[in-house]
């Protein structure tokens, strides 16, 4: 060649690899070892038109026209190398890197950032290999002999160089094919740090791993706040980083609230520049790359789902992995609703130990509380603890923080209602400083009426079916209740669950339906909304009760038991059994007839007597006026008088478990 070529030429880097651990064993004859390597490069640059532009010490710099004369030269001085004796016996290893780009013709050599991303690309490479950037890839790969093999390592950052760079290994015969991690900055993966392992989830990353191997492009990790979406979906990244040579990226959309502003995050997340800064450019920027996105935090986002849409089908390589309270209806979704972590099913320290949120709540306990252990002695309440909380990971966590101070017994006693737990927590995002404020952040997105709705539903206790949610929360509205409520499940403020014959039922997490009394209580509307729960259920009791006489029995029998939970929570309101309280008398009334009709139930399903009899008691101390339904409760007090006290509790079913609300863990969730 005479004088520099201009435009684009394709530039290799050398140098030996542990030069002066080498120069240490060979001592003098290390000399003779350099001059044969010299010997053999410089065979191969002539034999493929190269034009050596620096040399220094073990190191070369050489030009070529074409990026096929480069890459023979390399794939030549290699298999040379590989062959060659070395004095001593021992092994002489060359990395290279080559670099196709445009640098500017200075004097005798080029400058510009590509003879920088050049030499960085051969710094990044171990002794005996050969790696190329992808637009030197693009241009040889359709005329490789056979022979040769290319492998995808992936993006790499290199240093001094904002954008990540796409890289690629050469092998032929003769050549070794198993090389160390490249010498980069790292693989493209932004992946926030995890302070604690991750606890009772490996069902859940099997379920997930399964999807993205089955060819899988959107995956939404759905649930209320605080359940651990963005956490599981970490932990599906990182295990699958090997699988993405594109790139694997964590883009945090906390703060955003419009579709725009995604492109922008995802930009920014994944290190693309531009002069516009459009979705074209970015789209652009990450065509053929096989890589994932971790988007977190869509459920506020207004036209999220055009974004991702977009995204997914200008992009046929990449694979989302989403996070957000509600799912994105896309046809190419597949919804995954995370689940709460396993409660207790009894109090032995043995079913304790093995329960996730045992074993999360010891965790963070143990991190305020060096030392802190499950013993015989508090297992008992930390499992209630856990239980009362529904195993949602981030009310664990809040309330795990307060054993600084608390034992687990005396925690179980202030936690009255669960809304109010917080922790301090700097690194922790705004809308999870307190269990409340991440309840609200679902909450603030509804509508206005959506959330009047929400606040009543907080009042069923264990689920209800859709009539009774009609006749609770959504008085005087007309059509579907079904229809009505796909909003707050959407949401993931409440659950579609199966219950008797198959028929649906609402329920609500209690964490959740703490914060929906609370409000309903802020707006004024917690005395209507318990009248109508109280009345829709005595009627209901006394529709079924008269049926335990009949074939119906079965039925009627495990429908009543069915809604224990709601029965109790009309009576607590009706006859205020809570300390320093006293109910109106017209409240105390229905509490009296409620009685009356569930007191056949009771005395031939073998009710917890003294429960059973505490009620009666404190409706006929409440009500003194004559009335049918007082001697009906006398009645059953007399009949009850001799019952043993060892009989199932008025919210326990048949199995033995809460009735219409079984532990998170075990519930059959439906998503709508």
């Amino acid at each position: 060649m005479s004088g520099l070529p201009g435009g684009t030429v394709t530039m290799l880097f050398s140098d030996i690899e542990g030069s002066t651990r080498l120069l240490s064993r060979m001592g003098d004859r290390y000399a003779e070892a350099l001059d044969q390597h010299r010997a053999l490069l410089r065979a191969a640059w002539r034999q493929s038109m190269g034009r050596e532009l620096g040399t220094e010490g073990d190191s070369f710099f050489v030009v070529f026209e074409g990026a096929g004369q480069a890459v023979a030269a390399a794939l030549g001085a290699q298999q040379s190398l590989a062959a060659q004796a070395w004095p001593g016996d021992q092994r002489l290893s060359v990395r290279m890197g080559v670099h196709t780009g445009e640098p500017v013709a200075h004097g005798d050599g080029y400058v510009g950032m590509d003879v920088h991303r050049a030499a960085r690309v051969a710094a990044a490479a171990n002794g005996g290999q050969i790696v190329i950037s992808e637009t030197t890839q693009r241009l040889v790969r359709e005329d490789l002999d056979e022979s040769v093999s290319v492998t995808d390592l992936g993006w790499h950052r290199l240093k001094d160089f904002a954008e990540p760079t796409h890289l690629y290994q050469l092998t032929a015969e003769g050549m070794s094919e198993t090389f160390p991690p490249l010498r980069t900055l790292g693989t493209s993966s932004a992946l926030p740090a995890q302070p604690t392992p991750l606890l009772g989830r490996d069902g859940e990353l099997q379920e997930l791993r399964l999807l993205l191997q089955g060819g899988a492009r959107l995956v939404t990790l759905t649930g209320p706040g605080g359940v651990g979406k963005s956490r599981l979906a970490v932990a599906l990244a990182e295990e699958r980083t090997a699988d993405f040579p594109g790139g694997v990226y964590f883009v945090s959309l906390v703060d955003v609230s419009v579709a725009e502003d995604v492109w922008s995050a995802v930009r920014s997340a994944v290190g693309a520049s531009g002069s516009t800064g459009s979705p074209r450019e970015l789209v652009a920027h990450l065509a053929g790359r096989r890589m994932l996105l971790v988007l977190d935090n869509l459920e506020q986002i207004t036209g999220a789902d055009r974004v991702v849409n977009d995204l997914l089908t200008a992009i046929p390589e990449l694979v989302v992995v989403a996070t957000s309270r509600r799912p994105l209806h896309l046809r190419v979704e597949h919804d995954h609703p995370v689940g709460l972590l396993r409660v207790p099913e009894d109090d032995e320290v043995a079913d304790a130990e093995q329960s996730a949120a045992v074993q999360l709540f010891c965790l963070y306990a143990r991190m305020v509380r060096p030392g802190f252990v499950l013993t015989e002695e508090n297992a008992l309440a930390v499992a209630a603890i856990c239980r009362r909380l529904d195993g949602l990971p981030l009310a664990l966590e809040l309330a795990a923080a307060r054993s600084r101070m608390l034992t687990p017994g005396a925690l179980l006693e202030r936690m009255t209602s669960t809304t109010g737990l917080a922790a301090p927590a700097p690194d922790r995002p705004e809308r999870h400083h307190t269990l409340r404020d991440t309840i609200a952040w679902s909450y603030d997105l509804l509508p206005a009426e959506s959330q009047g709705w929400f606040r009543r539903l907080g009042v069923l206790s264990g689920g209800a079916d859709l009539d009774a949610v009609a006749a609770v929360a959504l008085p005087g509205s007309e059509g579907d209740p079904f229809d009505r409520i796909t909003e707050l499940v959407d949401a993931s403020l409440v659950e579609v669950t199966e219950g008797f014959a198959g028929e649906l039922r609402v329920d609500m997490l209690q964490t959740v339906a703490d914060f929906a009394v609370h409000e309903l209580t802020e707006v004024g509307e917690l005395a209507d909304t318990r009248d109508r729960h109280t009345r829709h259920f005595l009627d209901l009791a006394r529709a079924l009760a008269p049926q335990i006489w009949t074939g119906q029995a079965p039925d009627a029998r495990q429908r009543l038991h069915d809604e224990a939970g709601n029965f109790r929570a009309a009576l607590t309101w009706t006859l205020r059994l809570e300390p320093h309280t006293s109910p109106e008398s017209d409240h105390a009334r229905l509490g009296l007839q409620l009685c009356a009709a569930l007191g056949g139930f009771w005395f031939t399903d073998g009710e917890s007597v003294p429960e059973v009899n505490r009620w009666c008691r404190q409706a006929l101390e409440l009500v003194h006026m004559d009335c049918p339904e007082r001697v009906s409760v006398l009645c059953h007090l007399a009949t009850n008088k001799q019952g043993g006290s060892g009989r199932r509790s008025l919210a326990r079913s048949p199995a033995g478990g809460s009735a219409g609300h079984h532990p998170p863990h075990c519930r059959r969730r439906r998503r709508m």
